[in-house]
């Protein structure tokens, strides 16, 4: 692009406060140039950071940017930036649609109307829609008999839980039952939205109502293409939300809708003002502006009937948020042992007695799991108290496994109520997940997001970037090489990891006050040595991690015990944490039991279990094995891709013959044409000689091009097709007259009669 750039040429520069202005080249020394910007300022910057502006491009944009004469980043975002303000916030990119997110209701292109108005049109015949994407993806399923999949990603507040509401509308909208069947499947599906947003998003710095779950929806048709059934299918809720809150974002909506319930709930659950609970004053921001969390409350116990929880269900489900939030106000001090704690004072005291009575269980039982941990040993059973920080941890994981454990219930409760329709053959799926997360202390959640989009980016990537380029550079078309950054390095790090001893017995890191130095310092996780003598392999996968005393999370390498060892081992992790002086400590803890029922509360010893990494491990392998069946299906179709491309290559050579062999006959044609004219010319002025009034003796006619050979000239005269008389003169010598008659056979193009009847046959 550089080698384009000259004086006077309009271009695009960064700036750092509108990330891209244009202006003119003034002036260029070397690989710098001087720029004079739309706001008079003169900007110096190297050239191959310099792109051309077209300053052709319509005003109002273009719908599709496969169409623009510069696909690089300032004309995408000047394109985008340009439709936004015509309040067009869809644009495409070949088959991708894009959605700038107005931050505004746009209920106009939303309507019935401009339903109706899709379902009838093929793809790009209207503007750019999401409806447009729906209905192809529809039409498709329906018409080739394929189940398709649309994939929402982007940044956190980019609009993707909207985005996803309104194409299973429109889903809906096409595949939904007529009025008065009854409570229909799609109804349900649409209604299970608010109950999942209720428990599963919250107010962050740049949404007001962010996910913070994964969500695949798995819409079911029917034969003649009417929903039949729905699957719902969550990932990597953000557990830590629960209890950690940055300013100025929310906790999980229900919390604040359950605060804001009817007085005699309020009442029954013995709640209050948000700003008197621990796991919500961490913000100030209590309210979101034109939301009514009272509605809200309403609207969501409404959901929650569409979907088929019956009122004892509901009532349940919000006696378990309360119980939530009085555990967080739950206080510890320093007990009279040491290193021990206790309730700190009668406040503390009553959330306990609260949080005991609407988790049915025994409040000692409760304040004891809080307190104190087990370990087991092979030898003994140890009990040992925790100080105060240890049992606020403790008091913390329990709250988040709680949360965990309910939204999984939710979701497993509305598939049962939706129903599935085991003889479908027909699906469209739509995925919804969060984008890239970086904070300042970053946990193993944050490493499955990011994982999940980095592959999402990989396999956009393949299919926008890499596969079209790679088909211009087999069609050897002239283009210009678009730039993009290629994350698979990224994705091979983490899949193409050393896996040479999987044998592992260490399930977690159990960093507490059990080794005091491992505090703060960096921890490596070991596997078992290699028991193989003849190679004497010690080789250990590591995996370090960054600790501190409020870790609750695990980096798990799973275990591979079998017969009787994995008997002995069973309810025993060995620990083994390497310490920065060299020494080696190991530690053996117990393996607790899934949290299925509130009155067993004594059998809870340690909020941080190895189920709930074993958990997230099985979501990312969930969500690799659903990438791994859309990169089979992206292969077929690449591969019947490269077969039409093929196909068409031939045709297209064919096609190149016959208009080789058409022109061939064209110019023979012609020939032939232009040597019958002369002839007649030379004919007429024959018939016109005076000379042909006296009596003429009969002479063969010849031709003159082939008189100069005896041979050829008795071949030519035997062969013509026209013989005339030739006048007899008076002169001495009677020389005979010999006129030119072009043998029509002699002027045909090269062949036999049998290639030019097959010719013909085969064009025309």
């Amino acid at each position: 692009m550089a080698e384009n750039i000259m004086v006077d040429s309009h271009v695009w520069v960064e700036d750092p406060d509108v990330a891209w202005i244009d202006g003119v080249v003034v002036d260029i020394k070397g690989d710098q140039a001087t720029v004079k910007t739309n706001d008079d300022r003169e900007v110096i910057a190297n050239l191959l950071k310099l792109y051309i502006k077209d300053d052709e491009a319509p005003s109002e944009g273009v719908e599709d940017m496969t169409r623009l004469s510069y696909l690089h980043e300032p004309a995408v975002l000047e394109n985008l930036a340009t439709r936004y303000g015509l309040n067009e916030i869809y644009t495409y990119t070949g088959n991708i649609l894009i959605a700038v997110n107005p931050f505004q209701g746009l209920p106009h292109l939303y309507d019935a109307e401009v339903m109706e108005k899709y379902k009838e049109a093929s793809f790009k015949e209207l503007s750019p829609h999401v409806f447009a994407i729906g209905g192809i993806a529809y039409r498709e399923m329906i018409n080739e008999g394929r189940n398709k999949c649309i994939l929402v990603s982007g940044e956190s507040g980019s609009g993707k839980t909207e985005t996803t509401k309104v194409l299973m509308r429109y889903l809906a909208y096409f595949g939904g039952h007529t009025a008065g069947e009854g409570r229909t499947v799609e109804n349900q599906v649409l209604e299970s939205n608010p109950v999942l947003e209720a428990f599963g998003n919250a107010k962050t710095v740049k949404n007001n109502n962010s996910s913070r779950f994964g969500k695949f929806v798995e819409i079911q048709f029917d034969d003649i293409g009417r929903i039949s059934g729905a699957a719902i299918r969550t990932y990597l809720l953000e557990r830590s939300r629960v209890c950690q809150v940055s300013d100025p974002e929310r906790n999980y909506h229900c919390f604040y809708l359950l605060c804001a319930a009817p007085p005699e709930d309020v009442e029954r659950f013995k709640l209050g003002d948000p700003k008197s609970f621990r796991y919500l004053n961490q913000s100030s921001c209590f309210e979101l502006d034109g939301v009514n969390d009272a509605e809200e409350y309403l609207a969501t116990r409404k959901a929650m009937d569409v979907v088929g929880i019956s009122e004892q269900e509901q009532d349940a489900i919000f006696r378990v948020v309360a119980a939530i939030l009085h555990l967080g106000n739950i206080e510890f001090c320093k007990g009279e042992d040491a290193d021990s704690s206790s309730l700190k004072d009668e406040q503390s005291k009553f959330h306990l007695q609260m949080t005991s009575e609407l988790l049915m269980c025994d409040s000692h039982s409760l304040e004891d799991a809080l307190c104190k941990r087990i370990m087991v040993t092979p030898e003994e059973v140890i009990k040992r108290s925790l100080d105060p920080l240890g049992a606020a941890v403790s008091r913390d994981g329990l709250a988040k496994t709680i949360y965990s454990r309910l939204f999984d219930w939710l979701v497993n409760k509305i598939n049962i109520s939706i129903g599935q329709d085991s003889n479908s053959r027909r699906l469209i799926g739509v995925l919804d997940i969060y984008g890239f997360e970086s904070f300042k202390a970053n946990s193993f959640e944050q490493f499955c997001i990011n994982y999940t989009n980095e592959k999402l980016q990989q396999h956009f990537n393949q299919h926008v970037f890499k596969m079209e380029q790679g088909e211009y550079e087999k069609e050897e078309i002239d283009w210009s090489y678009v730039e993009f950054v290629d994350n698979q390095e990224v994705v091979d790090l983490i899949e193409k990891a050393d896996k040479k001893k999987e044998t592992v017995h260490e399930r977690e890191v159990e960093l507490s006050n059990q080794v005091e130095e491992a505090v703060d310092m960096s921890c490596v996780l070991h596997s078992e040595p290699s028991d193989d003598a003849e190679t004497g392999d010690e080789h250990y996968p590591k995996i370090f991690i960054r600790a501190d005393s409020g870790l609750d999370k695990s980096f798990v390498m799973p275990s591979e015990q079998s017969g009787d060892e994995e008997i002995e081992h069973e309810r025993q992790t060995k620990h083994s944490i390497l310490t920065e002086d060299g020494t080696e400590k190991s530690i053996v803890l117990e393996s607790e039991k899934p949290y299925n029922n509130f009155s067993v509360v004594s059998h809870i010893t340690n909020p941080i279990r190895d189920t709930e990494v074993e958990s997230l491990t099985a979501e990312v392998e969930m969500l690799k094995a659903l990438l791994v069946v859309e990169k089979q299906r992206a292969d077929i179709s690449e591969r019947k891709c490269a077969e039409a491309r093929e196909l068409g290559e031939r045709r297209r050579k064919r096609l190149e013959e016959t208009e080789r062999r058409v022109y061939q006959l064209q110019d023979s044609l012609n020939r032939l044409l232009y040597s019958m004219s002369d002839q007649f010319s030379q004919l007429k002025s024959i018939l016109r000689s005076p000379s042909m009034s006296s009596p003429m003796a009969t002479v063969p006619v010849v031709r003159d091009d082939l008189a100069d050979s005896s041979e050829n000239s008795e071949a030519s005269s035997s062969d013509s097709d026209f013989t005339f008389p030739a006048p007899s003169t008076s002169s001495a010598d009677n020389s005979n007259l010999q006129v030119i008659v072009q043998d029509l056979s002699t002027t045909e193009a090269k062949g036999t009669e049998n290639d030019k009847e097959r010719g013909f046959e085969d064009y025309f």
